[in-house]
């Protein structure tokens, strides 16, 4: 979005070439794709070729910019320089949230992994200094307190990674032909 908003607004290209020079100065994952849009835009339209790119990369955020592309093709830069600038703002904020919430997820991990560890680690150093602990531990009522404990941790330990686990990514919702 950056390099084809900087060609744009520069005005050294039109959204066309724009996207043919994604094919060698873009990010690596879009190198190829783009390189087949521009052989496929000679062939069957910028429209056709950006739909076939569309199809092949099937991601959300893709969809989201090449349909707007698509928009400029048909309406003008001028009028889609404004929507991509703003797609710009919206898709880096999507992108911060998602590392964001990605990030709280590991904490929550981690942080779950030390609560199910961090009570039998106390229990095991208890035992080794005390010698009451010790006895107490090898009763009944110890080996009942151990088995009750580690269950609940165990329930604590399933809970917390059910609610840490990843967040569903955003679905893809123009999946047939739009251009």
């Amino acid at each position: 979005l950056r390099h084809v908003i900087g060609a744009l607004s520069s005005g050294t290209a039109t959204l066309h070439s724009s996207l043919v020079d994604l094919a060698d100065a873009g990010p690596l994952p879009l190198r190829p794709p783009m390189a087949r849009y521009a052989r496929r835009s000679a062939q069957i339209g910028s429209l056709g070729a950006l739909e076939a790119v569309r199809a092949e990369l099937a991601d959300p955020v893709s969809d989201q910019v090449l349909l707007t592309f698509a928009q400029a093709v048909s309406e003008g830069t001028d009028t889609v320089l404004r929507t991509l600038e703003v797609l710009l703002e919206q898709t880096s904020a999507d992108i911060a949230l998602q590392d964001r919430v990605r990030t709280a997820g590991t904490q929550l991990r981690l942080a779950s992994r030390v609560g199910f560890v961090a009570p039998l680690f106390v229990l095991v150093l208890f035992c080794t200094v005390s010698a009451q602990y010790r006895a107490f531990f090898d009763g009944t009522e110890g080996v009942i307190v151990v088995v009750i404990g580690t269950a609940i941790d165990t329930v604590g330990l399933a809970v917390t990674r059910r609610l840490a686990r990843t967040v569903a990514t955003t679905q893809r919702i123009f999946t047939g032909p739009q251009m």
